[in-house]
Protein backbone atom coordinates (compact mmCIF):
# COMPACT_ATOMS: atom_id res chain seq x y z
CA UNK A 1 0.00 0.00 0.00
CA UNK A 2 1.31 3.33 -0.89
CA UNK A 3 -0.32 6.77 0.03
CA UNK A 4 0.73 9.97 -1.68
CA UNK A 5 -0.07 13.90 -1.86
CA UNK A 6 -1.42 14.27 -5.14
CA UNK A 7 -2.03 18.22 -5.19
CA UNK A 8 -2.01 20.46 -2.15
CA UNK A 9 -4.43 24.09 -2.69
CA UNK A 10 -4.38 25.24 0.35
CA UNK A 11 -8.16 24.22 0.54
CA UNK A 12 -7.96 20.77 0.05
CA UNK A 13 -5.59 17.71 -0.20
CA UNK A 14 -5.52 15.15 -2.70
CA UNK A 15 -4.61 11.66 -1.58
CA UNK A 16 -4.25 8.67 -3.64
CA UNK A 17 -4.01 5.02 -2.00
CA UNK A 18 -2.74 2.32 -4.53
CA UNK A 19 -2.53 -1.42 -3.53
CA UNK A 20 -3.94 -3.45 -1.17
CA UNK A 21 -4.97 -2.11 2.13
CA UNK A 22 -4.71 -5.29 4.01
CA UNK A 23 -3.30 -6.41 7.77
CA UNK A 24 0.30 -6.59 7.07
CA UNK A 25 0.57 -3.32 5.38
CA UNK A 26 -1.25 -1.80 8.07
CA UNK A 27 0.99 -3.15 11.17
CA UNK A 28 3.86 -1.43 9.69
CA UNK A 29 1.84 2.02 8.91
CA UNK A 30 -0.39 2.33 11.62
CA UNK A 31 -1.09 6.13 10.84
CA UNK A 32 -0.33 6.50 7.03
CA UNK A 33 -2.36 9.79 6.66
CA UNK A 34 -0.91 11.25 9.92
CA UNK A 35 2.80 10.32 8.87
CA UNK A 36 2.17 12.41 5.36
CA UNK A 37 0.80 15.15 6.40
CA UNK A 38 1.72 15.78 9.45
CA UNK A 39 -0.05 16.10 12.99
CA UNK A 40 -2.33 18.87 12.52
CA UNK A 41 -3.64 17.29 8.95
CA UNK A 42 -6.44 15.85 10.37
CA UNK A 43 -7.74 19.50 10.56
CA UNK A 44 -7.85 19.06 6.50
CA UNK A 45 -10.36 18.64 4.06
CA UNK A 46 -8.60 15.67 2.54
CA UNK A 47 -10.30 13.71 -0.42
CA UNK A 48 -8.63 10.19 -0.82
CA UNK A 49 -8.73 7.76 -4.28
CA UNK A 50 -8.87 4.77 -4.02
CA UNK A 51 -9.08 4.10 -7.57
CA UNK A 52 -5.63 2.15 -7.66
CA UNK A 53 -6.77 0.25 -4.56
CA UNK A 54 -7.47 -3.58 -5.84
CA UNK A 55 -8.30 -5.35 -1.89
CA UNK A 56 -9.44 -3.97 1.30
CA UNK A 57 -9.47 -5.90 4.00
CA UNK A 58 -11.08 -5.71 7.62
CA UNK A 59 -7.79 -4.19 9.22
CA UNK A 60 -8.30 -1.76 6.05
CA UNK A 61 -11.82 -1.16 6.97
CA UNK A 62 -10.74 -0.58 10.29
CA UNK A 63 -7.81 1.67 9.54
CA UNK A 64 -10.42 3.66 7.37
CA UNK A 65 -13.05 3.87 10.35
CA UNK A 66 -10.26 5.56 12.51
CA UNK A 67 -8.92 7.82 9.89
CA UNK A 68 -12.79 9.32 9.30
CA UNK A 69 -13.08 9.78 13.63
CA UNK A 70 -9.80 11.13 13.73
CA UNK A 71 -10.29 14.27 10.91
CA UNK A 72 -14.10 14.13 12.49
CA UNK A 73 -12.44 14.74 15.62
CA UNK A 74 -10.08 17.76 14.78
CA UNK A 75 -12.51 19.50 12.28
CA UNK A 76 -11.54 18.00 9.01
CA UNK A 77 -13.15 15.88 6.61
CA UNK A 78 -12.08 12.61 4.63
CA UNK A 79 -14.01 12.07 1.62
CA UNK A 80 -13.41 8.47 -0.34
CA UNK A 81 -14.01 8.47 -3.93
CA UNK A 82 -12.82 6.62 -7.50
CA UNK A 83 -13.65 3.47 -5.45
CA UNK A 84 -13.53 0.13 -7.25
CA UNK A 85 -15.98 -1.73 -7.53
CA UNK A 86 -15.17 -4.62 -5.23
CA UNK A 87 -13.56 -2.56 -2.65
CA UNK A 88 -17.47 -0.43 -2.62
CA UNK A 89 -19.04 -3.80 -2.66
CA UNK A 90 -16.95 -4.61 0.71
CA UNK A 91 -18.06 -1.08 1.77
CA UNK A 92 -21.73 -2.03 1.09
CA UNK A 93 -21.89 -5.24 2.49
CA UNK A 94 -20.21 -3.87 5.90
CA UNK A 95 -22.41 -0.52 5.81
CA UNK A 96 -19.42 1.73 5.79
CA UNK A 97 -20.97 3.37 3.10
CA UNK A 98 -23.49 4.96 5.80
CA UNK A 99 -20.69 6.07 7.96
CA UNK A 100 -18.02 7.23 5.89
CA UNK A 101 -18.32 10.21 3.28
CA UNK A 102 -17.74 8.77 0.29
CA UNK A 103 -18.34 10.06 -3.63
CA UNK A 104 -18.55 8.56 -6.68
CA UNK A 105 -15.41 10.89 -8.40
CA UNK A 106 -13.24 13.45 -6.96
CA UNK A 107 -15.68 16.23 -8.72
CA UNK A 108 -18.22 14.78 -6.20
CA UNK A 109 -16.16 14.65 -3.34
CA UNK A 110 -14.39 18.45 -3.82
CA UNK A 111 -18.52 19.74 -3.74
CA UNK A 112 -19.42 17.02 -0.74
CA UNK A 113 -15.91 18.72 1.38
CA UNK A 114 -17.36 21.80 0.44
CA UNK A 115 -20.47 21.24 2.07
CA UNK A 116 -22.40 20.58 -0.90
CA UNK A 117 -24.26 17.25 -1.89
CA UNK A 118 -22.47 14.38 -3.67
Amino acid sequence: MDLDVVSDDGDLVRLQMKGRIVQDVMARQAEPIGELLGPDGYRRKALLSLSKTDFIGSSGLSWLLVAHKRFREAGGQLVLHSIPVMVRDVLKVMRLDMVLDVADSEADAATLARGGGA
